[in-house]
């Protein structure tokens, strides 16, 4: 009679055992795509990431719990602390989204984020898992820029958000360097301050123009 339990206790403890191997492979294929999808994005767009932020693509596939609805409505950077920068949709390119825009089974996504905030995000949003990348992502005239805010910056004490910078010049703030301190991903609401230096995802001619006497390039 004891027999019988002592099979069943060694086949659970078998079954245990690949089933833990199982996970195990199945986070190290998770983890593999996700590097090959950050080495894909960094060499199309190059240093495109203030100290541990970098970019990496990622498709939304059928089924995803992201598909069909606003970057409001997911509210990525508020919850993963990652920054959408582009979205490619067939023959559509969607420079530093809005808050209004959708993101579509299919959609490749350039995401700026660390990589804890990446590998946060692709697991919340896999119910049907976020594929890897492929193919050439086109040209988003996108770069990484720095501005110094000057003493006579008219600038300096007004809000992220107040400013309209995203709104007039496309431009996304993803860091602040003051006082020798890197804030990544600032509120809305902070305001700018005299010396303080400012990274930002956009395009060079629209953020020249905006930062006019505003501003000077580091």
């Amino acid at each position: 009679m004891l027999a019988v339990p002592l099979v069943v206790i060694i086949a659970l403890v078998i079954f245990r055992q690949r089933l833990q191997r199982f996970y195990q492979r199945v986070e190290k294929h998770f983890l593999l795509n996700l590097n090959q999808r950050t080495d894909r994005a960094r060499r199309q767009v190059p240093a495109l990431a203030p100290w541990d932020m970098h970019p990496a693509t990622m498709r939304v596939a059928e089924g995803s719990a992201a598909g069909g609805r606003t970057l409001a409505e997911l509210a990525l950077r508020e919850r993963y602390g990652v920054n959408i920068a582009r979205i490619d949709r067939d023959d559509r390119t969607i420079n530093l989204p809005g808050a209004n825009d959708r993101i579509l089974p299919g959609d490749e996504l350039l995401v700026i984020g660390t990589d804890e905030q990446l590998v946060r995000m692709d697991q919340a949003l896999a119910q049907a898992p976020i594929a890897p990348a492929s193919g050439h992502l086109a040209d988003g005239h996108i770069e990484l820029l720095k501005y110094r805010i000057g003493v006579r910056s008219p600038l300096a004490g007004i809000g992220i958000r107040a400013s309209r910078i995203k709104e007039l010049a496309r431009g996304l703030v993803v860091g602040i360097e003051r006082d020798g301190e890197r804030l990544l991903n600032p509120d809305g609401a902070m305001a700018f301050a005299v010396d303080d230096v400012v990274w930002v995802v956009g395009d060079r001619s629209r953020m020249e123009g905006f930062m006019l006497g505003k501003g000077e390039p580091v």
